[in-house]
């Protein structure tokens, strides 16, 4: 079936066909470059839309931010929003089995998605008793994050 719905798409968008995905603001850039409000990007199922670089290949979340640089965007007040509600319908699949939407396979469709919706997070001993530390993957590796049990947990 992915051989079939990979002829379609060719032949329907075309192999020079480029995912386009949008950015809104309620204002223009001030004359320092900063954006008062949200940005918000607007998916529209973009399947490569990644943070991280490798030598061959800066990540397209790094050529879209160049992207709004040269558009002389050089801060934001507001949140970074992503919309995904471009698709419009059920996010399953017809006939899906529930027992595989735990899955990576079983994924809902998504107009926005980065790094494949994937996110890394390792639990790791800490260093006193009665803490944590979580770690999760960012863009550059990993971020830790220092997590203080309460008192009632320990009960």
């Amino acid at each position: 079936m992915k051989i079939y719905t990979t002829g379609v798409a060719l032949d329907l968008l075309g192999g020079d066909y480029r995912w386009r995905t949008s950015v809104y603001a309620n204002s223009q850039p001030d004359a320092s470059g900063r954006v008062s409000g949200d940005l918000i990007l607007y998916g529209r199922g973009a399947p490569d839309l990644v943070a991280s670089s490798t030598d061959e290949n800066r990540g397209s979340l790094a050529k879209l931010a160049d992207d709004l640089y040269a558009h002389g965007v050089r801060s934001v007040s507001g949140n970074v929003v992503g919309d995904e509600s471009y698709f419009r319908g059920d996010p399953l699949g017809d006939g899906w089995q529930w027992t595989d939407l735990q899955w990576y396979f079983g994924a809902e469709a998504s107009a926005l998605s980065i790094n494949g919706n994937e996110v890394d997070i390792n639990f790791v001993p800490a260093g006193k008793a009665g803490e944590s530390t979580v770690r999760t993957s960012d863009t550059e590796g990993y971020v830790t994050v220092q997590n203080r049990m309460s008192a009632a947990a320990d009960r």
